[in-house]
């Protein structure tokens, strides 16, 4: 009987500026590759750590303030964990409503704002937030 590949976490850690956090999103995309994930998945994962990173780095902290983003990469046997940490001001983008007002809006009528929250939850097999210990914490599950 064979036995389950163990859990492997990975711990990427940037201030929170996008320039230097993007490198995560490779780096992330590499270890997915080594561990044969398919295409479809990393273009998944790639769109999701990109949301998130980005919505993190322009709002987490304040216009003086460039705070630290951690992101955490857990494989499991049959998932993949994403954990995005960071200090910033508490924001659950959970509770966030995309301003989708009609079917018949088209992308460009739409106002900015909570598209790409709603697209993540969409892409995600599951995803909670939390807020402990002063900290920010979006758990993603694929």
């Amino acid at each position: 009987m064979k036995k389950p590949a163990p859990e492997r976490e990975f711990i990427f850690t940037s201030r929170a500026n996008y320039q230097e956090a993007s490198s995560i999103i490779e780096q992330v995309k590499k270890i997915l590759q080594e561990n044969n994930k398919d295409g479809e998945f990393l273009y998944r994962i790639e769109l999701i750590l990109e949301e998130i990173i980005l919505n993190i780095c322009r709002y987490a902290y304040g216009a003086e303030e460039e705070g630290e983003l951690v992101v955490r990469l857990i494989l499991k046997q049959d998932h993949i964990v994403v954990i995005f940490e960071d200090k910033g001001r508490p924001f659950n983008p959970l509770e966030f409503k995309p301003r989708i007002i009609s079917e018949q809006n088209s992308l460009e009528e739409l106002e900015p704002g909570g598209l790409g929250i709603f697209l993540v939850k969409e892409m995600a097999h599951e995803v909670s937030y939390q807020y402990r210990g002063g900290k920010n914490i979006l758990e993603i599950t694929l």
